[in-house]
């Protein structure tokens, strides 16, 4: 009774809008026509005044009419369009001529080839040279092909997988045209002839998977090659030039105007998102990536495609893609973080298609999941089109065929929900509708009989959804649990409760200055090697040095994450663990400048050589680096101290250079002149000038002194070996150092000149002084000679009788060895050829004219004591020789040195002390 009543209603509008132009033979036909297709489809009042605004629009009603009885179905697919889009009749009332483009089997079922649609548009632009007039070129265009795509739809001529395809094939084609629009404007504005810079934009969400809705957002982001000046004369730059491009474009495609909008446009999936610029290099965002990312942009990232610009730009970011979506390491199981995304935006109602349990959302992220697990064994996993996706998880065994078959079926039905309730009313919207007519009228488009049988499937296709969800996110709890729980009980902590604050930092990010903690990717990577640390805790004998610059460290650096990341790798976590046991100078030193980490991050602390080939890095930045390489072994003590002298010579040599001095000659003496520098020396030097008098002498040295002390902080200088002391000019000429030399030294001057070093200025000043000082020595009265020097040991001697061990001024330490090589010095002809020369190669000299036993001995004991020196001022940050009374910090060295016990250490020292001794007494016969 309903449809003869609608019928009726048709009827009477056709004859009153033929105005008495058809005959009654005519209206029977039409009449025939609309009662058989009203009969098979699901029409109501609201559908049938769709029809008749789409009547009404026409130019020529009568001639619609006639040509409808000849052809059937333009009656029949005008009736389609009103039923069941209030859109698509919106497009055709506003654009009548479109109408008789549905009848056109050429255009209905002529397929989307890539570019054509942009080649097609470009084409019709061309005829308008007003912008304005372009945006709606541009406007009827889409709707045009909206049309065409949701007729299909409508009719079931094309799947789903085409609809959604075609949707996104029109929207990435206006895009790249009207983008490339944009682009012109500010390059004209700007009077720019041509853009020099490459760029690409890319497709997220579901116009990256190629499965757009019809009133879908389009994500978007805009990477470019480099940032640089664009224009000279304009002062532009890379990245202002393209933010203002897309400003542009976000404002003409989301204008609203009475032609409607072209497309709601969102770039918030940017790196940083909305509060970071619109735009960046490439080279930003893979950085952002790799050290800021997120897992959920990892997510994210599955759906991307090139929309328009460089190709070969955006290969290389598809192609970094590829490798840190699916980072084995990171991603051992992502399903923790997916599962509380999935609770957050999980409602309650039922009728939300979309976010309901057992709808959209369920598919998209139980398989966005499983492609991040799988991803690292089989790239091709990277898609981020649904339907592809599943039949690839089929195909590669890691779900059934009957699931992939289930939940593509599932995925379909509820997107097609989506398409229905889109086409009605171009609204973005997932509700199932309450209102029983329209409910009805969308079951039949799907194919149902009724609404009860609609009903029956969507709890059936939920059902299997949620299962197959469950199975993905809760059958497997086990396995997203924390690797393993922390036990301070069975570690040997000394301080308990500042371990647990410390752990509970380099895990959670959480201390007393920090509230906020990690982000959920730091914490995530750091239960991939929470095992590994407590395993190194467990192990060690002072986990608290361990945790404690642990903890410094990356209370030092900028990205937790990319630290992580790192420790991933067994090998590079071990060699950091070691330097967090044995090098708290080094962790002090990068406290004080964060950005030291980064020798260790990029492994360049591990290359032998890297010091001497990085000599002009700053003195922190090198004594940071030997530090760590001491403590890893890769250099030795006395590697150590040359290192150190040839840091400090080459820095000296670069002031020097710089300030252009050529007032005075600069000597190094002590153990600088020697090589033999540690953590705590200091750096002796003299100033000898020519002949001539300079007056700006002083004024010189003092630049240069206060230069050095820049550069070469937190080394102290001094000065005390020039003639008078202190109290004296700082620059000496030369005559009258000679003079000094021959007139006043006294005994401990002659024996600090063995270690005389030339480091710049004139050659000539310093072999003048040596062979002056040669001319002095050969009369020197050796009893003397011996007395004093033994006068001054027993001084020395008495003054650290307070202290504990001295490794450096005890009896029958380092000093002793340096006083034997010193006497014997003054006994030898060809003393020439110590200078500037190492203790070793001084003690191998030596052991040539001497007994071999004794000066192997005493080359064995100076290594094992500068081991000894340089290991406790490394590992305990201090400025001092004094070996620990605390047993514990004995226990440390032991374990470095690669003593048994405290016991053997202990002896070890006072055997080599004792040896020293007896040596001494040799050969200075006191």
């Amino acid at each position: 009774m309903k449809n003869i009543i609608l019928v009726d209603k048709i009827i009477k509008d056709v004859i009153f809008f033929s105005n008495g132009a058809l005959t009654s033979n005519e209206i029977d036909s039409l009449h025939s026509i609309i009662e058989n297709e009203i009969s098979i489809f699901q029409y109501n009042d609201h559908s049938v005044n769709n029809f008749l605004r789409i009547i009404n629009s026409l130019f020529d009603k009568v001639l619609f009419f006639r040509s409808s009885i000849k052809f059937p179905h333009y009656i029949t697919e005008t009736l389609k369009i009103a039923a069941n889009s209030n859109y698509l009749t919106d497009v055709i009332v506003s654009n009548p001529e479109y109408l008789y483009l549905v009848f056109e089997s050429n255009f209905i079922t002529t397929k989307f080839l890539n570019n054509e649609l942009a080649k097609e548009l470009n084409n019709m632009l061309s005829n308008y040279k007003n912008f304005p007039a372009k945006l709606n070129v541009i406007r009827n265009f889409k709707r045009k092909y909206l049309l065409k795509i949701g007729f299909n739809d409508i009719v079931n001529n094309c799947s789903l997988k085409e609809t959604t395809s075609n949707l996104s094939q029109l929207a990435i084609s206006i895009s790249r045209v009207l983008f490339a629009l944009c682009i012109e404007i500010i390059l004209n504005k700007y009077e720019i002839k041509k853009l020099s810079r490459k760029y690409a934009i890319i497709s997220l969400g579901k116009l990256g998977g190629h499965e757009l809705n019809y009133s879908s957002d389009i994500d978007l982001m805009l990477f470019y090659d480099k940032n640089g000046i664009i224009s000279k004369q304009k002062k532009i730059d890379t990245n202002s030039f393209f933010n203002e491009v897309i400003l542009l474009f976000i404002k003409y495609t989301t204008e609203i105007t009475e032609r409607g909008y072209i497309y709601r446009v969102d770039f918030r999936l940017r790196p940083g998102g909305k509060n970071s610029l619109l735009s960046n290099s490439l080279n930003y965002y893979l950085n952002y990536y790799e050290t800021k990312g997120e897992d959920w942009e990892r997510q994210m990232l599955l759906k991307t495609d090139f929309v328009c610009g460089s190709k070969s730009l955006y290969t290389e970011f598809y192609n970094f893609l590829k490798s840190y979506i699916f980072a084995k390491s990171l991603f051992e199981s992502p399903i923790t973080q997916i599962r509380s995304m999935k609770s957050k935006i999980e409602l309650g109602k039922e009728n939300d298609i979309k976010l309901c349990k057992g709808g959209i959302r369920d598919i998209e992220f139980s398989i966005q999941a499983l492609q991040l697990i799988n991803g690292s064994k089989n790239k091709l996993l990277f898609n981020g089109n649904t339907l592809e996706v599943l039949d690839l998880l089929s195909k590669n065994n890691i779900i059934s065929s009957s699931e992939s078959i289930n939940l593509q079926n599932a995925y379909i039905l509820f997107r097609k929900i989506e398409h229905y309730l889109q086409l009605m009313n171009d609204r973005q919207t997932h509700q199932i509708p309450e209102d029983n007519s329209l409910l009805l009228s969308m079951a039949i488009y799907l194919g149902y009989g009724s609404i009860e049988e609609f009903n029956s499937d969507l709890i059936k296709n939920k059902s299997l959804v949620r299962d197959f969800f469950d199975s993905v996110f809760y059958e497997n709890e086990e396995s997203c649990s924390s690797m393993l729980s922390f036990s301070f009980d069975n570690i040997n902590f000394t301080d308990k409760n500042r371990a647990k604050k410390n752990f509970e930092f380099i895990k959670s990010g959480t201390d007393l200055f920090n509230s906020k903690g990690f982000d959920s990717k730091t914490i995530e990577l750091f239960k991939n090697f929470e095992k590994e640390i407590i395993l190194h805790l467990s192990n060690s004998q002072f986990p608290d040095y361990i945790l404690e610059n642990f903890t410094k460290g990356i209370h030092s650096v900028f990205f937790p994450s990319l630290w992580y990341s790192n420790f991933l790798d067994n090998m590079f976590l071990s060699k950091f663990i070691t330097l967090c046991a044995f090098s708290n100078r080094a962790f002090d030193l990068w406290q004080t400048e964060k950005r030291l980490g980064d020798y260790i991050l990029s492994g360049r602390v591990f290359v032998n050589n890297f010091v001497l080939n990085n000599l002009g890095l700053n003195t922190n930045s090198l004594l940071f680096i030997v530090s760590l390489q001491y403590s890893l072994k890769i250099i030795s003590a006395v590697e150590f101290g040359q290192l150190l002298s040839k840091i400090i010579f080459n820095k000296i040599v670069q002031v020097y250079n710089e300030l252009n001095i050529k007032s005075f000659t600069v000597l190094g003496f002590g153990s600088f002149g020697t090589s033999s520098m540690n953590f705590a020396s200091d750096i002796d030097l003299i100033f000898l000038k020519s002949k001539i008098e300079l007056s700006n002498v002083e004024k010189d040295a003092e630049i240069f002194i206060s230069e050095l002390s820049k550069k070469l902080k937190p080394f102290k200088f001094d000065f005390r070996l020039r003639p008078e002391g202190k109290s004296s000019q700082i620059v000496w000429g030369i005559e009258s150092f000679k003079i000094y030399l021959n007139k006043r030294a006294r005994v401990w001057e002659l024996q600090a000149f063995q270690k005389a070093k030339f480091i710049a200025g004139e050659p000539a000043i310093y072999n003048e002084l040596i062979s002056e000082y040669f001319n002095v020595i050969k009369f020197i009265d050796h009893n003397t000679l011996v007395s004093e020097i033994t006068e001054m040991r027993k001084k020395i001697v008495r003054n650290n009788l307070n202290i504990t061990q001295n490794i450096k001024y005890s009896e029958g330490a380092i000093n002793d060895i340096d006083l034997i090589i010193q006497r014997l010095f003054f006994l030898d002809n060809n003393a020439k050829d110590l200078f500037e020369k190492d203790f070793i190669y001084k003690l191998e000299y030596l052991a040539e004219k001497y007994e071999i036993a004794d000066f192997n001995l005493l080359k064995r004991n100076y290594e094992f004591l500068k081991t000894l020196e340089i290991s406790l001022q490394n590992i305990f940050s201090v400025n001092n020789s004094n070996i620990p009374m605390d047993k514990t910090k004995l226990h440390h060295l032991s374990e470095f040195m690669q003593f048994p016990s405290v016991e053997n250490l202990t002896k070890k020292i006072n055997d080599v002390l004792l040896q020293n001794q007896k040596l001494y007494f040799k050969y200075l016969g006191h």
